[in-house]
């Protein structure tokens, strides 16, 4: 038994003692286990495993823009709420973001709720395309390459296929626990930034809008901050199998 953990922050649900190896995301986390008694050879800093395409090298920015029929001169913005979102506050947030941004575009993430698609559809702003609803789709690899930022609840998959696309994130108010031991290692970074309310969201997204210096430090953190869990996790998993193998 392998144990991937798919958050930067570990609870107690996550203890087994059969546990073979522990995938791990933080130094924080990688202490956490040990003090439950795991021997540290069992505990690998791998961080959160993302599929391959989320690394792949972007293709020609140009004609992906045109596909996606995406403006090259304005700055884009996914916006995701996360799967339980109602979808009051994000039209709210999206059409505030476009309000305050003048240059901007925001690609609203919506993935199967009929209900908000159907809400961002009606709007005028989707009609002059300063919203883009995007239902459900496997290519937002795509548009995180595309993207200058990603504003979004922050879960341990979400934002680590923005570190991977080195996406600087403005985190949507976290949840404690889980998404807040997410949103407080990458904050502690440089990578991303916690707001609190949507004014406070706002103000600070057009903020970082308006600061190419800090995006591109934002950048440089989320860099430093990826590890390629996919690749390592794969690697050490064929060790053991091969390891057992011979004895």
């Amino acid at each position: 038994q392998h144990v991937v953990v798919t958050d930067t922050g570990i609870h107690r649900w996550w203890f087994s003692t059969s546990a073979e190896a522990y995938y791990i995301a933080s130094d924080i986390a990688a202490q956490r286990v040990q003090s439950w008694g795991i021997d540290p050879d069992r505990i690998h800093l791998s961080g959160i495993p993302v599929h391959p395409k989320w690394t792949a090298p972007l293709a020609n920015r140009d004609a992906l823009l045109a596909e996606w029929n995406l403006p090259a001169d304005k700055q884009i913005i996914l916006l995701s709420g996360g799967t339980n979102f109602t979808c009051g506050p994000i039209v709210t947030i999206a059409r505030q973001l476009v309000a305050r941004c003048e240059h901007c575009v925001v690609v609203v993430l919506a993935g199967r709720n009929k209900k908000l698609l159907s809400a961002l559809a009606t709007l005028p702003e989707s009609a002059e395309k300063r919203i883009v609803p995007l239902g459900f789709s496997d290519r937002l690899p795509e548009l995180a390459s595309l993207a200058t930022l990603m504003v979004t609840k922050p879960g341990g998959l979400t934002t680590s296929e923005c570190i991977a696309k080195h996406l600087p994130m403005v985190f949507i108010k976290p949840i404690p626990g889980q998404e807040g031991h997410n949103a407080k290692r990458i904050a502690a970074a440089g990578a991303g930034i916690i707001t609190t309310s949507t004014r406070n969201l706002i103000q600070t997204t057009a903020s970082l809008l308006a600061d190419s210096a800090r995006l591109d430090a934002m950048r440089a953190a989320a860099e430093s901050l990826y590890r390629p869990g996919c690749q390592t996790i794969v690697q050490h998993v064929l060790d053991s199998l091969s390891s057992s193998t011979k004895v």
